[in-house]
This record gives structure tokens, sequence and C-alpha cells, in this order.
């Protein structure tokens, strides 16, 4: 090594490299590069076989984080309108009078009925009183 040489290494070793002499380092060795050697690196770089067959699915991941929230959807029709989409001929007022069914028994006086299923037995009581 030159004086030269000796000085700038100890300075890059007190003080940080040089940015200009990094720079310049870098052009001589680009240049100092011989050119079979450059042309057997980008014939490397260049060089690809034909593409070889597709592997086996891997498994599947984990469940990923929940998306954010869509946005509101158009409001769907209503139970009158499905009803006329399914062939009810009248107006609003007589599709819900059809929704009515026939009167019930009067349920004064009934009783309840309950039903126990596992736990400590399984049976039906029933308190025709009410409760």
């Amino acid at each position: 090594m030159t004086p030269a040489q000796i000085a700038a290494a100890a300075a890059a070793a007190a003080f940080g490299p040089n940015p200009a002499t990094i720079a310049s380092d870098a052009a001589r060795a680009a240049q100092a590069e011989p050119a079979w050697s450059i042309a057997l690196r980008k014939a490397k770089e260049d060089a690809r076989g034909p593409a070889g067959p597709l592997g086996e699915p891997g498994p599947a991941g984990p469940q990923g984080p929940r998306g954010p929230r869509g946005p509101q959807g158009d409001d769907g029709l209503s139970a009158f309108e499905v009803a006329r989409e399914a062939g009810f001929k009248g107006t609003r007022a007589e599709w819900l009078e059809s929704l009515k069914g026939k009167d019930g028994r009067d349920g004064v006086g009934g009783g309840v009925l309950i039903q126990q299923v596992g736990g400590a037995g399984t049976g039906n009581a029933y308190f025709p009183g009410g409760w």
C-alpha cells in the first residue's frame, strides 16, 4: 500500500467511510471485473429452463381476521309483496284478514302442561287449574 492508501484506510477506520471514496471504489470494482466474468454472470441470470410441474396444494392456512362490515343492502320485499308474487290476488286489507285463523277454544280455566326432560328424571306434570 502507498502512504496515501494507508492514510485513507486509517481515516476510514477512525471516522467512517468517505462517500466519495465509496463511489470511486465501486466504479473501479465494476471496471475491474473481467469480460468473461460478466458474460458468465449474465448467462446465469438469463438462462432458464422450462417450468416444472405444478406442486400439490399446501394445507389451508389459519382463519384470517374478520373483515370490515359491508354496506347496507337494499330493503327486501314485504310479506304482502311476497304473497302477491306467490299468487295472492287481493288487497293488503284482504291479505291481512286472510292471516286470521278460526277462533279457538276459550282458554279460561285451561291447565298448564310442564315437560321435564333430563336432569333428575323425565316426565310430564299437568296442572288443570293453571299455575
